[in-house]
């Protein structure tokens, strides 16, 4: 029996290839690569150094912290709500939450550090125009309007 160094799986004597995930079987102390196989859902490429300093640093990060959680998605979402802001925003709640949201992906240097800086600052814009907007229709339905506005 030849047991496959990816997931484990008792193969036959004499297979090449390891009947569940598709993966290159070794037979005797060869070194460990990772062959993407038909079936097979991981690929390690080995020997793969990127080539700038931003890369290598982001590479180097996280080989150190495996398990550090990526804010890939709370960034994501902090653009989504900046975005919509501009068009719906009950109470103030979708640009605040695009603010909070862009906070916490920027602050804690995700994968999408730019889409979570644009996601706070689109929440930004968005409530200063919704506050301008709603001091206006104020003023208007008050009568403010010539004290404010001048005329």
């Amino acid at each position: 029996m030849v047991i496959c160094r990816l997931c484990q799986h008792e193969n036959p004597d004499g297979t090449q290839f390891c009947g569940k995930c598709g993966n290159v079987l070794v037979t005797g102390g060869e070194p460990y690569v990772a062959v993407q196989g038909p079936n097979s859902q991981t690929y390690e490429a080995p020997n793969t150094i990127p080539f700038n300093h931003v890369d290598q640093k982001e590479y180097a990060e996280k080989l150190a912290n495996p398990n550090k959680q990526d804010y890939e998605n709370v960034s994501v979402l902090a653009f989504i709500f900046g975005c919509v802001g501009f068009l719906f925003n009950p109470f103030y709640l979708v640009s605040l939450a695009a603010i909070i949201l862009g906070i916490i992906g920027h602050a804690n240097n995700g994968s999408k550090k730019t889409l979570a800086m644009l996601g706070w600052i689109l929440g930004l814009i968005a409530l200063a125009f919704q506050l301008a907007f709603d001091l206006f229709c104020a003023a208007m339905l008050f009568g403010w309007g010539k004290f404010l506005f001048c005329y």
